[in-house]
């Protein structure tokens, strides 16, 4: 990872379930609020070129709403073996609270429902479960998730992230 790149890069991020300590009033938001988070419309806060990170690597890059009253961070993770094997996801600053998290190439995915998710799939917020429920990807809005780079364009356009961070591809991928 390069010197440039060292303030973007996060440890794995943490997955919220309602079992867990910290998810507790302040982090707890109801979901109309989480649905009006998601569709803002996005920009990135500065014009830094940033490298996509390496596998079993992670890279935080914080957006802002257009209007500047709201602050997100999107983090990007290749899986640690597989370089295809992806997690994308979008947080809302302050609470840290996970928008919508995209999962490619991972295990199938159990809901609190039982619903088995088998493939690609996405996870929304929802109140009082935060991002445990998932279902399968839209394949006319993910249209090719063996490619791990197309797919992170579509989940920032997904995000309404309209100003996209400058993410350039490292040297060893693709």
């Amino acid at each position: 990872m390069s010197e440039q790149n060292a303030a973007y890069v996060i440890e794995e991020p943490v997955s919220s379930t309602v079992n867990e300590p910290y998810l507790n009033e302040d982090n707890i938001i109801p979901q109309t609020e989480a649905e009006r988070l998601l569709a803002l419309d996005k920009q990135r806060v500065n014009d830094d070129q940033i490298t996509y990170p390496d596998a079993g690597d992670s890279l935080e890059v914080l957006l802002i709403s257009l209007d500047e009253t709201e602050q997100f961070k999107l983090t990007i993770q290749p899986g640690k073996f597989d370089f295809y094997k992806t997690s994308d996801q979008i947080r809302e600053k302050t609470t840290n609270i996970i928008l919508a998290r995209l999962d490619i190439g991972s295990q199938p995915h159990r809901n609190p429902d039982d619903e088995l998710i088998d493939g690609p799939h996405i996870h929304f917020y929802r109140e009082g479960y935060a991002d445990k429920f998932a279902k399968p990807i839209d394949p006319e809005k993910f249209t090719d998730p063996t490619d791990p780079w197309k797919t992170l364009q579509e989940f920032m356009t997904f995000c309404n992230i309209i100003r996209k961070p400058i993410i350039v591809r490292g040297a060893d991928q693709w």
